[in-house]
């Protein structure tokens, strides 16, 4: 029997970083002299480390954000210097964000955390429980592809 239909209140768990994972990612970024990188901005800038240069929409569909979500983050992370937006040369009406210098300097930075977030996961788990785990959320996760 699916715990999950017994106890519908465990379904959001699975879609949200508790308060431990951030509280990690916000000391990583700190020992590093990170001090202005906030753990909401990482989706963003993770997502221009693959594709600089994502339209705004593009953004809120990569990181499962609202457009007016993602519009806040951009703003701020450009007031901070690590991105920059400009119009699109085809279409005036949207706006494409690309990585600075600065942003594009995190990258190793943002590796080198999510190893230390990964690693500290997988010290709970044995091999076999993390490949089912992966093999669970993978198959969860279908459930919502259209």
């Amino acid at each position: 029997m699916c715990h999950i239909k017994k106890n519908p209140s465990n379904i959001p768990v699975a879609g949200r970083r508790p308060p431990a994972p951030n509280a990690l990612i916000a000391r990583e970024l700190l020992v590093r002299g990170i001090t202005d990188v906030v753990p909401a901005y990482g989706d963003i800038l993770v997502a221009l480390f693959d594709r600089d240069g994502m339209t705004m929409t593009d953004l809120a569909v990569h990181t499962h954000r609202t457009k007016s979500t993602i519009s806040v983050l951009v703003v701020k992370l450009e007031k901070l210097g690590y991105v920059t937006r400009s119009q699109n040369e085809v279409d005036r009406r949207v706006s494409n964000v690309f990585l600075t210098e600065k942003g594009k300097n995190l990258k190793p930075v943002f590796q080198s955390v999510s190893r230390r977030l990964d690693s500290t996961m997988a010290s709970a788990l044995s091999q076999e429980e993390a490949r089912v785990l992966e093999a669970l959320l993978a198959k969860a996760l279908a459930a919502f592809k259209e």
